[in-house]
C-alpha cells in the first residue's frame, strides 16, 4: 500500500471522483508517497501566491509527478478548456495548470536546503481523466499544450502503477534522471514535502499568563474602588451640601474628612 498523506482524502466534491482516484493510488506499492491536495503558499514581495495540486506522487527511484484530475466531460474549443456544463476552466486548462504546479514545486524545493536534489530528481506532470477511456481519446487531436503521453485515463483506476511508470519513463530534455539515495529521499519527504511542525509553550508561559491575569484583575478592582468612592463622595456632597458655603474653597481631603465626621 502506498503511503498516503493525508491518510484520508481531503474535503472534495463528489463529482470530482478524487476519492475514487485516491483509493486507486492507495493500492500502489509502499515505495510510493501520494500527497492529496498538495498546497504551496508563499507571500514573497508582499504578494500572496497559492497553488494546489490534486495529487503529487513521489517515488525515490522515479521522481516527482504533479497530477491534475479532471472528471466528467471536458472539451477544448477555440484555445480554451471547458467543463461539460459549458463553464470555462480556470488556470488555462488542466495541462497548463499541472505544468505550472510542477514548476512551482521545483521553485519551492529550490528555496530549501535540499535544492541540490533537483539535479537528481525528475519532475513531471500529467493529467488524469478518470471518466474517459483509452478508446474515447484514440484518434483525438490534442491541444498544443497537451501530449497524449501525459494523459492517464479510466484504466488507471484499476492499474495506476502502469500508467505512472509509463509517464515517469519519459526522458527529460535537461537529461536529469532520478538518482536519490535512501537518505536523500527520506529528507525530501521529511523536510520538504511533509515536514513535521510542533510548537510548545515555554516553561515560564504559564507564570506569565497568571501574572497578566492578576494585574488585569487588580486594575479592574482599582477602577471599581475608585468608581465607588466617586459615587459615594458625590452622594455625600449632595446630602450635606448646606455645610459647604460656596465662597469657601475646599480640598477633596477636607471634604472627605468633614463627611466622615458627619457620618460618625
Amino acid at each position: 500500500m502506498a503511503i498516503m498523506i493525508p491518510q484520508k482524502p481531503r474535503e472534495i466534491s463528489p463529482n470530482s471522483l478524487e476519492d475514487i482516484m485516491f483509493g486507486a493510488l492507495e493500492k500502489l506499492p509502499d515505495s510510493y508517497y501520494v500527497f492529496h491536495s498538495f498546497k504551496i503558499v508563499s507571500a514573497g514581495d508582499g504578494i500572496l501566491h497559492e497553488s494546489e495540486t490534486d495529487f503529487v506522487i513521489f517515488n525515490a527511484q522515479k521522481g516527482l509527478m504533479c497530477v491534475e484530475a479532471k472528471a466528467g466531460k471536458v472539451y477544448y474549443k477555440d484555445g480554451e478548456w471547458f467543463y461539460g456544463s459549458g463553464i470555462r476552466m480556470s488556470h488555462d486548462g488542466p495541462f497548463n495548470q499541472a505544468s505550472r504546479n510542477k514548476w512551482k514545486l521545483r521553485d519551492y524545493i529550490n528555496t530549501t536546503r535540499l535544492s541540490g536534489l533537483l539535479s537528481k530528481c525528475k519532475l513531471l506532470h500529467a493529467v488524469w481523466f478518470p471518466s474517459v477511456s483509452e478508446l474515447d481519446i484514440r484518434g483525438q487531436i490534442m491541444p498544443p499544450e497537451a501530449d497524449r503521453k501525459l494523459v492517464m485515463t479510466s484504466s488507471a483506476l484499476q492499474d495506476p502503477e502502469t500508467e505512472i511508470v509509463r509517464i515517469f519513463d519519459i526522458k527529460l530534455s535537461n537529461g536529469i534522471e532520478t538518482s536519490l539515495s535512501d537518505l536523500e529521499a527520506r529528507q525530501l519527504v521529511d523536510m520538504v514535502l511533509c515536514p513535521s511542525f510542533n510548537v510548545f509553550p515555554t516553561a515560564s508561559l504559564d507564570l506569565d499568563i497568571k501574572r497578566i491575569a492578576f494585574h488585569r484583575l487588580l486594575n479592574e478592582q482599582i477602577c471599581l474602588t475608585l468608581l465607588l468612592q466617586f459615587h459615594l463622595l458625590r452622594f455625600s456632597c449632595q446630602r450635606y451640601s448646606s455645610q459647604f458655603p460656596p465662597e469657601r474653597p475646599y480640598s477633596v481631603r477636607s471634604v472627605w474628612l468633614l463627611l466622615s465626621s458627619n457620618r460618625a
